[in-house]
């Protein structure tokens, strides 16, 4: 038995792009997108989610395609190491 992860007003998720399934052309673009805001929590497992400018989607969006979005580490804090006197 597989929970769904629930969601609340405000979350950050990604939505996930299943029109690229099944396609090999596509096979190395992104398959997630966003990240997006839950706008309306409509039961059942569904959400409205809106863009980080505002934008309403149209669509209903079920839970499984959804994921929790985490942002990455700044990567300022890296030093990059000089790697053209290394053998």
């Amino acid at each position: 038995l597989y929970l769904l992860e629930s969601y609340f007003i405000g979350d950050k998720v990604l939505h996930y792009r299943s029109s690229l399934e099944g396609t090999h052309k596509n096979k190395l673009e992104e398959k997630w997108e966003g990240p997006f805001i839950i706008y309306d929590v409509l039961g059942k497992g569904t959400y409205k989610l809106r863009t980080l400018d505002n934008k309403v989607l149209k669509q209903k969006v079920h839970g499984n395609r959804l994921k929790r979005y985490t942002p990455r580490a700044e990567d300022s804090d890296i030093v990059p190491c000089d790697l053209a006197g290394a053998r």
